[in-house]
């Protein structure tokens, strides 16, 4: 008996129904085990075909990390220590495997749930489990499962059937019925031909071919289109009178502030395909209609009909054929059309998201590995205008040394008081760089900050830094600030420590803060918290493990982040840390809570550094584990692990391993100490980095000099350098130091050789990235700038010359305070003419350096 003649005969068993039975018990039992080892479940053969070709490995690859995976080992320890298992998978494709693994134990969990229920019923017949078994997706699977759903109490069709016309609606199915006997059937009754066509539009709708096949036209051929909706004139309501000594109103409830509103026109007559619709427009048509803002229509494919007449239908004819056709109509209208388009939406919404985080964590990843400016004295400003700019010292070492609360800014206005203070304040703990926050009142502190740097001599070294200072005020408050070092200041301090220290080490401070809060991402806050937390909490796993954690010194918020570790772990390391730190890895082994899988998983990702440490491996990348092997390595070239100890020896170890990190003497390597080539490689690769930071192959951080650019010298044409602040799919933001960033398009990156068409965004740029751009479009009332990397690029329409001379009062008399710091303009090769005279000298000069 096929699963289409089950379809047709819903309640029928087979001739041994208790065989039935134990194989649908024990294969639920089977089933409900397996859900339960989670990320570990066993791979499915054509799980591991479908990865093995698709990340172009061998299918033994794949099975040898999932079964490291099953065994609770860490994405970051399999890629760096168990590269031998996996053949050197790299992240990415451990990542891939994993969240097959997922997938697939979320399948079998929902699949020993409907067999259970199915069995419950006594129709799990050998041929619907041999089915359920051969889904290879939700999707399939609840189309398998829903002829046999119990039905909803209030549709058609079940009232049909409490009314007996089931049996005529089956019969009339299976073609056991002539015209004539069917004329007289339904006209036995009242409106029985409408309670026959009703469940017969359930039994249709039911169909699962019918629905694959019609999932498949509506994504390829449907059209999403969009409009506009006229928001409504609402009375206006008097407001209840405001406190005298608050903003509350008279019943005591503080007044809603009003929304940010959004622009939707670009949506406005949109229509696509829904296989053609980009991340980003999916979530603003999401945004926009949750705003209320734009009406969206599905319109279905043509051929919906026609899917419904040839994959749904049996063989008809005579009377029965225009009754089945109509019931076909019933059911796409009423049925079928509505469950499309929620599957429709609900897949674009999941491939959106997917990217959209995908976006965030590449972001985040950068972020988090941008250069230290490590062995600088730093002061940080946390900006403010009525309460003040809040100012701390740091000394290379991060901590703070001293804090004051500077009023250079109108209410208050005590400006020359203000500069003294700050120059007493630098000199006497020698800083050579200030970090002022990007909030409110930064371009007026920029500016108070110049004013006092110039003219001074002892001060001519010092240098500015725009700093991003997102989440700085949430982390003054949490619990995360909370160290011996800062429990004298108040919230504000600590707000301007946090800024300076994403200077001094981004990773260590940034870790602090919740992901989300930092804003790298791309309609962050219209994606689901679970997923977007889960992910980003990975990439910061990723990327502490990749840099490495000194134990003696590292805080519990970066140490939770190590593989292997949790809060209840870092807590227990950072208490039981000796007065003289740990002198070895093997220390931590005698802390509660540090069994042998934890230790395993964490150690190789922990150091012991300087004079505290007992053994010199332990301030290398190298695992415990592989501490023989490292020993012959260094012994076979004629080195000792002491050679790690001295600047001068670690130069002549690196010079003596470099030949043997190549092919050929990477393999007589390996069989000289017995080791796997991948093992071999990944020892050789730590010791030569024993002494190097990852991160400091990257730009360092954009520092600025004692003048600034305004926004009336930039024009069409300037030459300008700035940051990357945020990487998406469809361009860039960089800060050149305007009120807003400016938008870098796609379209405005330089081709690459050969390239007809710019390349993606993320392949060519990062987050703290110093580039250089040139202004194409300026337009000041709306506070945008477009920007273009491209040579020769073409302007578009902006703000002419005399627009953005009369403009300028409009600019500089704006409400709302500027948020961005000012970059300086590098200056072009041959000025740039406009208008008929040279662009102003301060776009000439050069005032930007870079950390050198």
């Amino acid at each position: 008996m096929g699963f289409g003649e089950l379809q047709a005969m819903p309640h029928a068993l087979p001739f041994f129904p208790q065989v039935a039975q134990i194989l649908c018990a024990r294969s639920f039992c089977v089933m409900t085990d397996a859900a339960r080892v989670g990320p570990g479940t066993a791979l499915a053969s054509h799980v591991a075909r479908t990865l093995a070709s698709e990340l172009k490995v061998a299918e033994k690859q794949v099975y040898a990390t999932a079964e490291l995976l099953k065994d609770e080992c860490s994405v970051p320890f399999i890629v760096r220590y168990r590269a031998a298992n996996t053949g050197s998978l790299d992240e990415t494709a451990v990542l891939r495997i994993s969240k097959a693994l997922q997938q697939q134990a979320q399948l079998q969990a929902r699949c020993a749930t409907i067999v259970k229920e199915l069995t419950k019923q006594g129709v799990c017949t050998p041929a619907l489990l041999s089915a359920l078994h051969a889904a290879r997706d939700l999707e399939s699977l609840e189309d398998l499962y829903l002829p046999f759903k119990p039905p909803a109490k209030q549709c058609l069709a079940a009232k049909a059937r409490e009314l007996g016309f089931g049996p005529l609606a089956e019969r009339v199915w299976s073609q056991q019925m002539r015209d004539a006997e069917l004329d007289a059937a339904l006209a036995a009754a009242h409106d029985a031909e409408e309670h026959v066509l009703n469940v017969l539009a359930d039994k249709i709708s039911a169909s699962s071919n019918a629905r694959a096949s019609l999932r498949e036209a509506f994504w390829r051929d449907a059209r999403v289109e969009l409009r506009l909706v006229k928001p409504e004139k609402k009375p206006k309501v008097a407001s209840a009178p405001a406190d005298a000594k608050g903003g509350a109103n008279a019943d005591g409830k503080e007044p809603k502030p009003a929304g940010k509103l959004h622009d939707y026109s670009s949506l406005d007559g949109l229509s696509s395909r829904p296989s053609e619709m980009s991340a980003h427009r999916v979530l603003a048509i999401n945004r926009a209609e949750k705003e209320k803002a734009v009406k969206v229509v599905l319109t279905p494919p043509p051929q919906s009909l026609h899917i419904i007449f040839t994959e749904a239908l049996p063989p008809r004819s005579g009377r029965r054929k225009a009754l089945l056709e109509k019931a076909a109509e019933s059911a796409l209208k009423r049925l079928l059309l509505p469950s499309m388009r929620r599957a429709v939406r609900s897949r674009l919404t999941a491939q959106a998201e997917e990217a959209a985080i995908s976006v965030f964590s590449r972001n985040l990843r950068q972020l988090l590995l941008q250069r230290p400016l490590r062995g600088t004295a730093i002061a940080g400003i946390d900006p403010g205008f009525r309460s003040g700019c809040k100012l701390v010292a740091l000394d290379a070492a991060g901590r703070v040394r001293d804090s004051c609360v500077l009023f250079p800014h109108p209410p208050h206005g005590d400006r020359e008081a203000a500069r003294r203070r700050l120059r007493e304040l630098l000199v006497a703990f020698g800083c050579t760089v200030v970090a002022i926050g990007n909030g409110t009142a930064s371009r007026e502190t920029q500016q108070f900050v110049c004013e006092t740097l110039n003219g001074v001599s002892e001060l001519s070294h010092v240098r500015l830094s725009v700093v991003s200072e997102s989440g700085a005020s949430v982390l003054s408050v949490s619990a995360a600030s909370d160290n011996a070092d800062d429990a004298h200041l108040d919230v504000g301090a600590r707000g301007a420590a946090s800024i300076a220290r994403r200077l001094l080490d981004p990773l260590a401070e940034l870790v602090k803060i919740e992901p989300k809060a930092i804003g790298v991402g791309m309609y962050q806050h219209d994606v689901s918290a679970k997923l977007l937390e889960s992910e980003l909490a990975r990439v910061v796993q990723s990327c502490v493990c990749e840099v490495g954690v000194d134990i003696n010194t590292a805080s519990v918020a970066l140490l939770k982040h190590v593989a292997g570790l949790n809060a209840a772990r870092a807590a227990a390391i950072a208490a039981a840390r000796p007065a003289h730190g740990f002198a070895s890895r093997a220390e931590l082994k005698k802390v509660k809570g540090i069994g042998a899988k934890s230790f395993e998983q964490a150690a190789g990702f922990l150091r012991v550094c300087g004079d505290a440490a007992s053994e010199p491996l332990d301030s290398t990348a190298v695992h415990p584990e592989s501490y023989k092997l490292a020993a012959a390595v260094l012994k076979h070239a004629k080195l000792s692990p002491a050679d790690l100890c001295s600047d001068a020896r670690r130069a002549r170890l690196v010079s003596a391993l470099t030949h043997a990190r190549s092919d050929g003497g990477l393999a007589s390597l390996s069989a000289a100490v017995g080791a796997p080539v991948e093992t071999t490689r990944e020892v050789l690769d730590a010791l030569c980095a024993a002494s190097r930071d990852a991160r400091d192959t990257l730009d360092g951080p954009l520092l600025l000099g004692s003048q600034m650019c305004q926004l009336s010298d930039v024009s069409i044409g300037s030459r300008l350098r700035g940051v990357v602040r945020n990487v998406t799919p469809f361009g860039a933001f960089v800060d050149v130091g305007l009120k807003q960033d400016g938008l870098l398009h796609s379209s405005e990156l330089e081709r690459l050789p050969g390239e007809a068409r710019p390349p993606e965004p993320h392949a060519v740029l990062r987050v703290g990235q110093t580039v250089t751009v040139s202004v194409v479009r300026v337009d000041i009332a709306k506070g945008q700038l477009s920007l273009s990397m491209r040579q020769g690029a073409t302007p578009r329409c902006g703000t002419s010359a005399a627009q953005a001379s009369a403009a300028r009062g409009h600019a500089h008399s704006m409400a709302q305070p500027p948020t961005e710091a000012a970059r300086q303009v590098k200056p072009t090769s041959q000025p740039t003419k406009r208008a008929g005279r040279d662009e102003p000298d301060a776009v000439r000069r050069t005032m930007a350096k870079r950390l050198p």
